[in-house]
């Protein structure tokens, strides 16, 4: 059986790299061309996944094109939303943006796509990166002083 074909929808170039070689091994990992519009991207290759990492920089923007893969697309088995430092909240991805699984924080990642493959709807949360818990306790204790 061949692998499942994934499309990867994510910004930052090293953390791409990373993820492609990561899930390469198990998955036909697809990613739009360079100056590709991610829906354009979709359409032309029809995955049977699609992952979308939130970064810090556009995430509503990302989030829209969710909801706008699962209404245009109807071959998408399922969209994956991957948001590495654990916001927006899972259950307001799951519910306003028609995500099929919720991926946040430290959470691992095959599993999840494992699972999403098979059809669950899997929200898995870890803890967020350990840089972003230092910077929130910084901005607590800054926040409580005052």
């Amino acid at each position: 059986m061949p692998p499942l074909r994934l499309l990867l929808i994510q910004d930052d170039l090293r953390e791409r790299l990373r993820t492609v070689a990561l899930l390469s091994p198990d998955y036909d990992v697809m990613i739009p061309a360079l100056g590709e519009e991610p829906l354009k991207a979709a359409r032309r290759l029809r995955p049977d996944l699609a992952l979308l990492c939130l970064s810090r920089y556009r995430p509503q923007a990302q989030l829209q094109l969710c909801r706008i893969l699962k209404t245009d697309l109807g071959p998408i088995r399922a969209i994956g939303i991957w948001a590495p430092d654990g916001q927006p909240p899972a259950e307001e991805v799951l519910a306003s943006y028609l995500a099929d699984g919720y991926l946040g924080g430290d959470a691992q990642l095959r599993p999840f796509l494992e699972a999403l493959a098979r059809g669950d709807r899997p929200c898995m949360e870890g803890s967020p990166p350990a840089g972003l818990r230092a910077r929130l306790r910084r901005l607590l204790v800054q926040g409580v002083g005052r």
